[in-house]
């Protein structure tokens, strides 16, 4: 086993060790009943990955002490998980072999005993399916097939050459009934 390179970290928070890490691969399969009293499944919906993690925060740490040594560390790093969860932001969860991009915080369990100088901390975390939306204009157009420019009003040349406009509720009836 080679040597971690950087400590885990979630969202920039830095930890002193990771105790143990799980992957969750989950699926529903939706069933539906038919005649003779059996059911049929049509679909595999899966849901998105999870993480099951526990990280060890010191104030003294043997591995990243050069970074991370402070008298009040487990309690800065407690109050910014805090403050994660609390923001309901995705973030990467960072290990020394893996990225995973979009987790959020579904579950934070942090000891209530006062630990002076370490603290195990227990998450829970669930990637974000990201989604983004495409706008497509469409122009409108007008009950005869014009373009938008023209929509809304609707003008004919009657005796003597003058312009008399219409609404659209009598343009259209008389396009009705021609």
């Amino acid at each position: 086993m080679s040597k971690a390179k950087i400590p885990a970290s979630l969202g920039g928070i830095e930890f002193d060790c990771t105790i143990s890490r799980e992957r969750t691969y989950e699926a529903d399969v939706p069933e539906y009943p038919v005649e003779g009293g059996f059911t049929v499944s049509d679909a595999i919906l899966k849901k998105p990955l999870g993480l099951e993690v526990v990280v060890f925060v010191t104030n003294m740490p043997v591995t990243w002490a050069k970074i991370h040594a402070g008298s009040n560390r487990v309690k800065t790093v407690s109050d910014a998980l805090v403050n994660l969860y609390l923001s309901g932001k995705p973030v990467s969860f960072v290990t020394p072999d893996k990225v995973y991009e979009n987790m959020a915080i579904t579950k934070l369990s942090l000891p209530e005993e006062d630990y002076a100088n370490a603290i195990e901390i227990a998450l829970s975390l669930k990637q974000v399916t990201v989604t983004s939306a495409n706008t497509i204009v469409v122009s409108s157009y007008n009950y005869s097939g014009g373009s938008s420019d023209s929509a809304g009003s609707s003008s004919t040349k009657e005796e003597g050459s003058t312009t008399k406009k219409k609404s659209i509720l009598s343009s259209l009836l008389g396009w009705l009934f021609k």
